[in-house]
């Protein structure tokens, strides 16, 4: 709120900065939408001439038609006067509703770190899911804090011998192998893995 006559001109040039920096982020937005659409196409055309398309070229393929179909509330908001000013309200209540070309640096940063968080997260999970699985198989005392120490060598990132791994490998015998995991399980891995 302007308390003093006297702000009116700094206000004014904040203003303007801003809605000029607004402009210049819906500009780029829109140059890579048009990038991102040209590529789909010629990805599109790829598929169409029976050729098998890559992980990479599907996942584009399916982000720039998702950005196509979120271009359009998106549009409502750039084709209506005034309307603009709502944008962030609705961007607040619906996150998503931006195409990826538009969204910030920051955004994208904030959406790796949660990404992040989760697989840090997962990777615990499977540390004590693996310690208390090696401790209910292990009955001896002694191979119990073998196998421990074992563990805790490997998340502090030191080199095991194979011995100490042939070791430790009996314990589990075939229950965590890759060969007896269900789909779903082996679908996680390869999300957690990234790939």
């Amino acid at each position: 709120l302007l308390t003093h006559p006297s702000e009116i001109p700094g206000r004014l040039d904040s203003l303007w900065k801003t809605i000029k920096h607004e402009a210049y982020d819906y500009w780029i937005g829109f140059k890579l939408m048009g990038k991102n659409i040209g590529t789909a196409a010629s990805i599109l055309l790829t598929a169409l001439q029976g050729k098998r398309l890559t992980r990479r070229e599907r996942r584009m393929l399916r982000r720039t038609a998702v950005d196509i179909f979120r271009l359009v509330p998106f549009s409502i908001f750039i084709i209506i006067p005034f309307m603009e000013f709502l944008l962030p309200v609705a961007l607040r209540m619906f996150p998503n509703m931006l195409p990826s070309s538009f969204k910030k640096v920051h955004e994208r940063e904030d959406k790796l770190k949660k990404d992040l968080q989760a697989r840090l997260q997962m990777a615990s999970f499977l540390q004590e899911t693996v310690n208390e699985l090696a401790k209910s198989k292990l009955k001896d005392k002694d191979e119990k804090e073998n196998v421990a120490e074992m563990l805790g060598l490997v998340r502090k990132g030191h080199r095991i011998s194979n011995d100490q791994i042939l070791k430790v490998a009996k314990v589990f015998n075939d229950e965590i192998t890759l060969e007896n995991m269900h789909r779903p399980q082996l679908v996680s891995l390869c999300q957690y893995m990234g790939l």
